[in-house]
């Protein structure tokens, strides 16, 4: 009966810790884009928006929602493992040209990049045009 007690305390204490530790990491980013951008094949105006880490059919993803709320796009990404644990809240973007596409998005967990597969239209830019690479700052809002 003491080891059943002992038991089920270590179990609880584990559960609330795990508990803990999702709700520390941040489900939502706040960023500001100053330039016209692709998120896969969806043009999206220069703005603030909301992002949030989502699961769709069992994959991840990531919902942009424009401050006024008129605009929305879902798109789904990969997370792999970020090259430093102190990664800062930033987007990445490659640009060709005068044209940019979300790469990258860094800050919803400790030492996760969540990276996008690059669109046809990209593959496409990338074979004929110089590329560079543009961090955009966030902040965690929750």
């Amino acid at each position: 009966m003491k080891k059943q007690i002992i038991l089920t305390i270590a179990i609880l204490s584990f559960v609330a810790a795990a508990s803990f530790s999702v709700l520390a990491q941040a489900r939502q980013l706040t960023v500001n884009i100053p330039f016209n951008f692709t998120i896969k094949e969806r043009a999206l105006p220069a703005g603030r928006y909301t992002l949030e880490t989502i699961r769709l059919a069992g994959s991840d993803a990531l919902r942009f929602v424009s401050a006024d709320g008129r605009i929305s796009a879902t798109v789904f990404v990969r997370a792999e493992r970020a090259e430093s644990v102190k990664e800062e809240p930033r987007l990445i973007f490659n640009r060709y040209a005068d044209q940019y596409f979300l790469a990258e998005v860094f800050g919803f967990e400790r030492g996760t990049a969540h990276e996008l597969t690059r669109s046809k239209k990209e593959d496409h830019l990338a074979k004929s045009t110089d590329m560079s690479r543009v961090k955009v700052g966030a902040s965690k809002t929750r």
